[in-house]
Order: structure tokens, then C-alpha cells, then sequence
């Protein structure tokens, strides 16, 4: 009885997946004001090493296979691979060495350092005795405003200062409107520039103290640490503009920030019953039902939080409390759609489970058989031609100066060339980093590897024990088969003899059948929905991991594999009554459906175009654009490594003059189509396309709102191309803080 091999994951097409995994490991974590204790980066550099040991060991003994069957070339393409997986191996080795209290066989204790769960704020009774409770009137907020600005000019770095009086001023030179003052704050924010976004925006909100600007303003503040200056403005917002989650939420994170959990909790239980979904207070909410022992309380709104978009970091808290996202919930949140490969359509043909369908159906699994050869064949000459022109790629990468066939770059310090003019920018600069939905991807494929392993052991341990009944039937059958054949063999022949044979033979083949290819078919059936799950999860989740030529290759060999799971299980048994028997069924070949196909355009892309900086995010890549003339030495650090809190809708609509009578954007209500960025301590970790439709304010769209589903929409690759720019509306929504003093908190800044 011929049983299953198992079906090994293909390595030689993608070369840069595993090295995007570690690079995105090594990448450093920065904020404003560090809320929470990263994941311990000892185990995570730990466990990546040993998988990535694993692959090397499973590459060279492919290259051993292929170096035995004379397969040159496939030999070569795997020992490029070993060669770049052994030199990120040698990097993360030199990394972890140099952690503290780390070594490679410490990860137990690397682990266990993680450390408990984060502690709340404590109250701080000064800063709350200090508050203007009191709602200002129009005039007493702008000098509030005056006086909020010359707070912050004192407390920021002189450095960070000179550099905002220097945007500034280019700015007003042109002459700036205050919307492009307050998009430049944005931009500048959510590229990790804090200090001076939080200057210009406090410029901005003094020319123009709209319901936006001052939102922003008060959030910016929150999450630099002066919650206590937010307040007074945040109170001015809800009174004009009483039930906004935007506000509400900014107010709770305030007075979380201030130590003071009753008052933060009515404000975000406001919020969240407007916004069921709002990510930053049901975070905050999470906190503080976590801090009171309700861990379940917790979980909930944590699963409420990444409903909307999505953060390592959220997800890690609900990883800390015993919880995690399902494959569902991770599925949705990258926006995978049912089949995406179109696999559900590989069906096998009917299994017989009598002598009658025996002989009608063995043309045709002889036919889908060789169906599945045919269609083999042309995914060969289909992966030759690809694999040639990746080893090009990368032959070609490998040069000086170049990256590793990487989706995402950083290789190149552009500082060298960055002007010291001090005059209107002349240049732009950028920076690379993984596209926000990396991390999920990873995931998800991490994922799936792991339930096919789990399946295959619990299929594997199966196998004795099928062997043996199959066995048994086998034998039974065949003894009682020979019984009734010597019985007629020895027989006089007379009429209606061969009916009697037939029949008799029926009686002993159709159970057989019946009870033997049911058998067959369960255990086919089983290994290929496996094998569907798992290529359905790791071809979509990587189109956000391998650049294109990578990835077409990828899905190519996984299609192939898929058709190995199709034939891996054995085919049916045949048997045949003899005499009675009417010979095989109609004639005809046997044609295999099309794949569906995973696509993300290269032309399909969220842009964000603000003065000094720009975001572009494509399936595979995050971009941040910036002028170089502006951003020398440490600030160009800040802008590769910068991470703010919380997250900022940008919104663009058919009204923009009347959204503002609205007040600050709301999460749970939006008039136009936009984006939603969402922000962790690794950075961008999240970017919806917004498009929900009502009323006097929406736009003209291209496309049909109705067809995404949610927030998220569907794959990246199926959104419409957006842009936004200086004409769109933001807004932010604070994220809590556990932080100390933070920016603004104590004293100038460093």
C-alpha cells in the first residue's frame, strides 16, 4: 500500500524570504516616549537564528539532492541561497552577542526577562492641581495657545528648535497657508520628527484654531507628556463638538497619561460606545481591566482594538494575557479573501464504490492524472524561465553597493549626500522599510506552517493503522474472491452460470470497495484541504514579502505542490466483476480548472504627499520621502527610525470646506474616502483604506465602497490607488503612555 510522502516547502524560489524576516528582527524600535516594554529581543533574535539554522541545514541537503541527480543549475540557485542565509546567520550571531545578558543558549532565560505586565501611570496630583477647568472663551484659547507654544519652545532641544524656526520660516516664505503648515506638522509627526512637528503645529493652530488643528494640536501634546496642557483645549472641542469619539478618546488619554483611571475610563467608555472599534481606547481599556485583574475584560477589547487595524503591539498584549488573533481574525485583518488561489475548484473525480463505478470511473482518474502531468509540465517550463531570470536579479544585487534582492532597502547611506544649504530644499531623500502589513504576512505564514505540521504529524501517526485495515480488507476480499472464482472455474458450464459468477464476485468487491475507498478518499480528501490551507495562506501572505519576480516564482512552485498533494494520497482501487463487467465508461479527456491569481500591482499604491515629507505604501513597501536639505546628521536618524503612538485618519471628500462644521473626524463616521495609518513602537504597523460613503459630503469615486468590506477592504492589491495631500483633513488619535516624563515632561529634551 503506497502512502504519502510529505510534501516539502519549496526554498529555491525565494531566496529573500527568510533574510526579510531577520532584517525586519533587527530593525530598531524607537518613540517618543516608550510605553510598554518591547517584545524581549533576546528570544526573538534566538528563535530566529534557530529557524534560520534549520533552513540552511534543509538547503544543503537539497543541494546534496540535487548535486546527485546532475541538477547543476538548481544546486547553484541553492548554494546563492545558503551563502546569503549563512552571512544574515553570522550578522544576527554578532547581534545577539552584543545584547545585554544575552547568549545564543540562554533563550529560557532571554524569555523569561520579558517582565510583567506594564504598570499604569501613577497619579500625578501636581500636574492635575494645575489644570484650567474652566471652558476658555475664544479669546482666552488663543492666548492659552500663545502660552502652550512658548511652553513647548522652551522645553524642546535648541537643536529640534532651530531646525522648526527653519521649516518655518521656508514655509512662510512662499507664503504657506496654515493648511500647509499643519499638514507639514503631520507629516513631520508621523515620520518620528515630534519635537518640531509639535512646534509647527502649535504655529499652525495659532493662525487657525479650526476644530482640526486643535485636536491635533492636543493629541501631539498628549503624546509628548504634557496631557495637562491638552486638557483645557480637548475640553473647548467637546462642549462645540459634544459626542466625537476623536475627542473623547484624546480626552481619556489624557487623564490616563495624568494618572487618573476613573476620569480616563468615562471618557474612552464614551469613545468606545461611539466607536465600537476605536483602536487607541480600547487599548487604554485594556490597560486598566488588566490592571484590575480582569484579564478577560482585557482580551475583549484588545480583540476590539485590532478589528480595526492592526499593531505587534496590541497583539503582543493580548499574547501576554494567554490570547492571540485566530487564523481568521489574522486572515481578516490582511484583507484575505475565500480561495484565493481558486484551489476549492481542484476537485478529484468520484471514488467507486462498486464494481459498476469501478468500470465506468478508471478513464477517468487515468485522465486526471494525466491532467495533472500536463499541467505540471507547463509549470516547469514556466519556473525554469522564472528562476533564470531571479538568478539574474541576484547576481545583479550582489554587486557593491547593491541589496540582496530585498523588497525593502536601507543598504545605501544617503546621509553622505545630504546639501547643508540652508536655503529652499534642492533634493529629496528616502528611506525604506517593510510594508506595514510584513509582520502579519510573516505571521500568517508562520502560521500555517505550523497547523500543516501539526496535521501531518496527527496524518502520519494514522498511517499503521490504515495500512493494516486496507490490508484486511485487501485479504478478506481476495480470499473470497478466489473461493468463488475456483468454485466456477471447476463448474460444468450451463445457463445463466456467468450471471451467478457475476454476482456472486459483486457481493464480495462492492463492500470492499465501498469500505476501502471510502478509507482512500478520507484520508485524500484530508491531505489535500491541508495542502490547500496551508498554499492558500503562503501565497497570499507573501505578496507582501518577496518582491514580484520572487513572489510570481513562488506561487508558481506552490501551485505545483498543490497538485502534489492532489496525487500524494494513493488513487482508488478498481475492481471489475469479470464476466459481467460492460468495459470502462465514455472516452473523453479530462481538463484541469484555472488557478485564480494573487496580484498586487505595482501601479496600485496609498500616497501620502505633505510638504517636507512623503509616505508611499505598496504591498511590499513602506517609502518615506523627505527633503534632504532640511534633515542632516541626527535628524535624518530620527526619520529612519522614528515611531510615534496611536493613529491619524486622512480624509478627503466632496465638501472639504463643510467637514470642518462637523469638528474633528470622527473614527466611526467618515464622509469620503482616505486612509488610516496606525502607529507602533516598530513604526507604521497598519494602513486601511478608508472608504465609507454618506450623505451630502462624499465624493465621485472609481470604485464601489461597498465592495471592501470594513475598514480594511479587500487584499492590498485590489484598493484603488489614493492620494492625499495638503487639502486633506487629520486626525489624530492619541495612544496611552507609560512613559515618565516624556518630551515635554521634564525639562528640555535630549
Amino acid at each position: 500500500m503506497t502512502l504519502p510522502r510529505a510534501s516539502s516547502a519549496s526554498t529555491a524560489a525565494c531566496s529573500a524570504r527568510t533574510f526579510l524576516l531577520l532584517i525586519a528582527l533587527l530593525m530598531p524600535s524607537f518613540s517618543l516616549a516608550q510605553d510598554y516594554p518591547a517584545p524581549n529581543p533576546q528570544s526573538a533574535m534566538q528563535n530566529s537564528i534557530a529557524t534560520l539554522e534549520e533552513r540552511i541545514a534543509t538547503l544543503e541537503s537539497q543541494i546534496a539532492d540535487a548535486e546527485s541527480q546532475n541538477q547543476t543549475a538548481r544546486a547553484q540557485l541553492l548554494q546563492q541561497q545558503v551563502a546569503m542565509y549563512k552571512k544574515a546567520l553570522a550578522t544576527m550571531q554578532e547581534k545577539l552577542k552584543a545584547m545585554p545578558s544575552a547568549s545564543p543558549g540562554n533563550s529560557q532565560a532571554a524569555a523569561a526577562s520579558a517582565g510583567p505586565s506594564p504598570r499604569l501611570p501613577k497619579r500625578d496630583a501636581a500636574k492635575i492641581a494645575t489644570l484650567h477647568t474652566a471652558i476658555l472663551s475664544d479669546s482666552e484659547l488663543r492666548a492659552f495657545l500663545v502660552k502652550t507654544q512658548e511652553m513647548v519652545d522652551r522645553r524642546i532641544a535648541a537643536k529640534k528648535r532651530a531646525l522648526a524656526e527653519q521649516l518655518f520660516k521656508s514655509l512662510k516664505s512662499k507664503p504657506a497657508s496654515p493648511a500647509e503648515l499643519s499638514a507639514a506638522a503631520n507629516g513631520l509627526w508621523s515620520a518620528g520628527q515630534s519635537a518640531v512637528a509639535l512646534w509647527l503645529m502649535g504655529k499652525a493652530t495659532i493662525e487657525n484654531p479650526g476644530p482640526d488643528n486643535l485636536n491635533n494640536y492636543a493629541a501631539f501634546l498628549v503624546m509628548a507628556g504634557a496631557p495637562e496642557s491638552a486638557l483645557p483645549i480637548l475640553w473647548k472641542l467637546d462642549q462645540q463638538y459634544p459626542d466625537n469619539s476623536t475627542v473623547l478618546n484624546n480626552i481619556g488619554q489624557a487623564w490616563f497619561d495624568l494618572g487618573d483611571m476613573d476620569e480616563a475610563k468615562k471618557y474612552l467608555d464614551k469613545a468606545v460606545r461611539r466607536f465600537p472599534g476605536h483602536p487607541q481606547a480600547n487599548r487604554s481599556e485594556a490597560l486598566i481591566e488588566e490592571s484590575k485583574g480582569n484579564k478577560q475584560a482585557a482580551v475583549t477589547y484588545l480583540k476590539n482594538s485590532l478589528s480595526e487595524t492592526y499593531s505587534d503591539d496590541r497583539e503582543q498584549d493580548l499574547e501576554r494575557l494567554g490570547s492571540s488573533l485566530d487564523p481568521d481574525e489574522l486572515r481578516k485583518s490582511l484583507g484575505m479573501h475565500k480561495d484565493p488561489l481558486g484551489l476549492e475548484k481542484f476537485n478529484y473525480p468520484r471514488w467507486p464504490k462498486n464494481t459498476d463505478q469501478s468500470d465506468e470511473d478508471v478513464k477517468k482518474w487515468d485522465d486526471f492524472h494525466d491532467a495533472i502531468s500536463a499541467e505540471n509540465r507547463t509549470l516547469d517550463g514556466m519556473i525554469k524561465s522564472l528562476q533564470d531570470k531571479l538568478k539574474k536579479k541576484q547576481e545583479a544585487n550582489s554587486q557593491p553597493g547593491n541589496g540582496v534582492g530585498l523588497v525593502f532597502g536601507g543598504g545605501t547611506d544617503v546621509t553622505e549626500n545630504i546639501s547643508n544649504d540652508s536655503g529652499p530644499s534642492q533634493g529629496s531623500g528616502e528611506v525604506d522599510f517593510p510594508s506595514p502589513y510584513f509582520r502579519r504576512a510573516v505571521r500568517l505564514q508562520n502560521d500555517a506552517f505550523e497547523r500543516y505540521k501539526a496535521f501531518r504529524r496527527h496524518f502520519d501517526a494514522q498511517a499503521p493503522e490504515t495500512s493494516r485495515s486496507l490490508d484486511a480488507l485487501e485479504k478478506s476480499s481476495s480470499s473470497e474472491s478466489a473461493a468463488v472464482g475456483y468454485k466456477y472455474a471447476n463448474m460444468p458450464e450451463r445457463p445463466g452460470m456467468d450471471e451467478a459468477e457475476c454476482g456472486e464476485t459483486k457481493a464480495i468487491y462492492n463492500p470492499y470497495l465501498q469500505n476501502a475507498n471510502t478509507i482512500l478518499e478520507g484520508r485524500a480528501v484530508a491531505y489535500r484541504d491541508a495542502g490547500r490551507s496551508l498554499r492558500d495562506d503562503i501565497s497570499f501572505a507573501r505578496q507582501f514579502i518577496l518582491d514580484p519576480d520572487a513572489y510570481q516564482l513562488d506561487k508558481l512552485e506552490n501551485k505545483k505542490e498543490f497538485l502534489g498533494d492532489l496525487t500524494a494520497v494513493a488513487s482508488p482501487i478498481f475492481r471489475t466483476a469479470g464476466v459481467c463487467s460492460e468495459g470502462p465508461g465514455e472516452e473523453g479527456g479530462l481538463n484541469l480548472p484555472d488557478f485564480d491569481d494573487i496580484h498586487c500591482p505595482p501601479d496600485k499604491h496609498i500616497k501620502l504627499n505633505l510638504p517636507m515629507v512623503q509616505w508611499e505604501f505598496t504591498c511590499t513597501q513602506a517609502r518615506l520621502k523627505y527633503d534632504i536639505v532640511y534633515f542632516k546628521g541626527k535628524e535624518f536618524e530620527d526619520l529612519r527610525t522614528g515611531a510615534t503612538k496611536g493613529n491619524v485618519d486622512f480624509m478627503l471628500s466632496a465638501g472639504m470646506g463643510k467637514d470642518a462644521e462637523l469638528g474633528p473626524i470622527k473614527g466611526e463616521f467618515r464622509a469620503g474616502v482616505g486612509l488610516s495609518i496606525d502607529y507602533d513602537n516598530g513604526g507604521v504597523s497598519d494602513v486601511a483604506l478608508v472608504a465609507v460613503v454618506k450623505g451630502e459630503l462624499a465624493p465621485k469615486l472609481d470604485f464601489d465602497p461597498t465592495e471592501l468590506p470594513g475598514r480594511h477592504g479587500a487584499a492590498f492589491g485590489e484598493f484603488p490607488s489614493v492620494e492625499a495631500g495638503v487639502e486633506a483633513r487629520a486626525g489624530w488619535n492619541a495612544g496611552p503612555s507609560i512613559h515618565g516624563q516624556g518630551l515635554l515632561g521634564g525639562g528640555e529634551a535630549e
